[in-house]
C-alpha cells in the first residue's frame, strides 16, 4: 500500500478490519479513562469534603481547650477564695477566743 505494489482489496480489507479493531478497542479505552476520571474526581472531592471537616474538627476542640482551661482557672480561682475565706474564719475565731480567754 505504499504504491509500489499492486492494490490488493484483500489487504484493503484486513487493514480496515484491524482499523476497525483498533477504534474499538481505542473507545473501549476511553470510555474506562472516563470512568476513572469519574471515580478519581468522586474521591478526590470526598477527600476535600473530609479535610474540610477535620479542619472544623480541629476548631471545635481548640474552642473546647479554651473553654477547658477557662473553666479549670475558674475552678482554682474558686478553691483559692474557699481556702482564703477559711483561713479568714480560722484566724477570725482564734482571735474571739484570743479575746474571750482574755
Amino acid at each position: 500500500m505504499t504504491g509500489t505494489a499492486s492494490f490488493s482489496l484483500d489487504e484493503l480489507t484486513a487493514c480496515r478490519a484491524y482499523l476497525d479493531v483498533a477504534v474499538a478497542h481505542l473507545r473501549a479505552l476511553e470510555s474506562e479513562e472516563a470512568r476513572l476520571r469519574a471515580e478519581f474526581d468522586a474521591l478526590a472531592a470526598a477527600i476535600e469534603e473530609k479535610k474540610l471537616e477535620i479542619g472544623r474538627n480541629l476548631s471545635r476542640i481548640d474552642a473546647c481547650d479554651a473553654r477547658i482551661e477557662q473553666i479549670r482557672r475558674h475552678g482554682e480561682r474558686a478553691a483559692d477564695e474557699a481556702l482564703d475565706e477559711e483561713m479568714e474564719e480560722a484566724a477570725l475565731g482564734a482571735r474571739m477566743r484570743n479575746r474571750g480567754a482574755a
